[in-house]
């Protein structure tokens, strides 16, 4: 009887011990969860270097929408056989092994084709520039040299022109336009860390120096520090009264009514209701119970926590009660514009956009995006639900390698007007009728990307700002994997968008180009604002 209790005991402790384990590192745990494509390497003399870049490169050929189209299989088989050679050279490292999987991705000039590898921190260049109308300016620099060059244009970097510079650092970046390449160079530092540098022939060794020079013919003379031995002046967070970006709210606003405008900061498409539905696709069967458990002790608290801060708005958890409360607030105040700063929004699930459009017109039927995917086993895999549509919609078969129309936007509000959907919004909605401005910009990705193109070719906005980080025609939607060997992490695209208005080009042009100077950082001023309300103040 003794023994028989303490084996009872022992189950009860261990069950309690699982139980806090499994509360502290529960967002461990599902991070480490997600779906990984089951790809099998035959080749056995490959390092670990090699073969997770051959992992990595049969995922794209198995789940990158119309790859020939954009990174033709000639130029992939050469591209790949190059790096396979460098990979397993015994001198390759880590370091190698991030630069040359950059460089092959970057073939694609696609956001949300990207990897992520950890490496300890190397001495790097102590500046930060800023590209504004393709040229590049200094931004900041350790405090050691002065702030007396700070904002000038930077025209050579030992003796070689930015625009050749620039033009080799893009072969290690991928985005879908200009713009929004250049500010990969600056997200991933490829301008300031010495082993690409040394890649591009501009500096001989890790250690060299590098001489920049200034548009009045000044220069300065920087060598590699370590990262803790950087002082910045910290320039380049825009600290504006009205539009300072306040990541922790996946929205908010507020009314100026003698101004006679609202300003919306919608951060992130992301609402309980999204969370909830995301684990759908993304984690692992046998891991959804946890989860769910998980996001319904984090939903509980008062204040949001953990990976759902800035996701998730406690006052209110669905996003169409925030619309439904904010657009009634609009309409008693009388203010007759409305502007929706996205320039801070990574993206989230479309439907959220489609009900913010919902809540700004009282058309029945408006255009969206059409979606297109492979009907493969790679969508079958990662997306069972589209897999499933796709099956529904072409019984008479498909080729794995076509792409699919799995969901039409030939009525945007499809979703929302159905009773049965999670964004149901009921017809006798509040609608807001005054004039609408758009903040976006590269920084604006994704799903928030998607909501700029719907809102400009619906006629519903004026955007004002740049192209968006994401073409609006073009291979999207994120898909992350993670590497079987050096564990490192990315994503890639596995669907096709088309935007509504087909004759207005993959770039998203907005109606007003706005960008920001360094000026604008060091004096806290809003170009996107003082347009806007330039707008505003015009004569009708």
């Amino acid at each position: 009887m003794k023994t028989y209790k303490k084996v009872l005991l022992a189950i009860a402790a261990l069950i309690i011990i699982g139980l806090v384990y499994v509360a502290t590192h529960a967002e461990k745990i599902l991070l480490n969860s997600l779906k990984s494509y089951p790809i099998k390497i035959e080749q056995a003399d490959l390092n670990d270097y090699q073969y997770d870049f051959k992992y990595l490169a049969k995922l794209l050929d198995v789940g990158f929408p119309a790859i020939d189209r954009y990174f033709p299989e000639k130029q992939r088989l050469e591209s790949q056989k190059r790096i396979l050679d460098i990979l397993g050279d015994k001198d390759a490292d880590i370091y190698t092994f991030e630069l040359e999987l950059n460089r092959y991705l970057a073939n694609f000039n696609n956001s949300h084709t990207q990897i992520s590898v950890k490496t300890e921190a190397r001495p790097i260049y102590p500046y930060i520039i800023y590209t504004s109308h393709n040229k590049w300016f200094l931004l900041d620099i350790d405090k050691r040299f002065g702030d007396k060059q700070i904002g000038l244009e930077i025209v050579a970097i030992n003796g070689q022109s930015v625009e050749k510079i620039e033009k080799e650092l893009f072969k290690f970046v991928g985005a879908e336009n200009k713009i929004s390449r250049q500010a990969e160079l600056r997200y991933r530092q490829v301008y300031r860390k010495p082993i690409y540098l040394k890649s591009i022939g501009l500096i001989t060794d890790l250690t060299d120096n590098l001489e920049i020079t200034f548009k009045d013919n000044s220069a300065i003379t920087l060598k590699p520090q370590k990262l803790n031995e950087i002082n910045f002046y910290d320039n380049g967070i825009l600290k504006h009264p009205i539009t300072e970006p306040f990541y922790s709210k996946p929205y908010f606003y507020k009314i100026y009514k003698e101004q006679n405008y609202a300003y919306l900061q919608f951060n992130h498409l992301y609402d309980k209701g999204v969370i909830l539905d995301g684990m759908k696709d993304y984690l692992k069967p046998w891991l959804r119970p946890l989860g769910s458990v998980y996001l319904k002790y984090l939903f509980s608290k008062k204040k949001a926590s953990g990976p759902i801060v800035g996701r998730y708005n406690p006052e209110y958890p669905f996003f169409k009660d925030f619309l439904t409360s904010m657009v009634k607030d609009l309409n008693s105040s009388g203010v007759e514009n409305l502007i929706i700063d996205l320039r801070y929004n990574s993206g989230g699930e479309p439907n959220l956009g489609t009900e913010l459009a919902y809540f700004l017109n009282d058309q029945e039927r408006l255009k969206g995006l059409d979606w297109y995917a492979q009907g493969s086993d790679f969508t079958k895999y990662y997306f069972p639900r589209i897999y499933d549509d796709i099956v529904k919609k072409y019984p008479q078969g498909f080729s794995k390698d076509e792409l699919l129309l799995f969901n039409s936007g030939s009525d945007l509000f499809k979703t929302v007007k159905d009773a049965d959907s999670l964004y149901y919004i009921p017809k006798d909605r509040p609608i807001f009728k005054g004039k609408v401005y758009v903040f976006a910009r590269f920084t604006t990705h994704s799903a928030a990307a998607m909501t700029t193109t719907v809102l400009l070719d619906n006629g519903l906005a004026t955007v004002i700002g740049t192209n968006v980080g994401n073409n609006p025609t073009g291979p999207s939607q994120y898909t992350p994997y993670k590497l079987p060997k050096t564990k490192s992490t990315g994503s890639i695209s596995s669907a096709y968008l088309q935007r509504p208005n087909k004759d207005a080009g993959d770039l998203l042009e907005p109606d007003f180009w706005i960008e920001y100077s360094v000026d604008d950082f060091i004096n806290n001023k809003d170009p996107f604002l003082e347009k806007a309300l330039e707008l505003i103040k015009a004569p009708q």
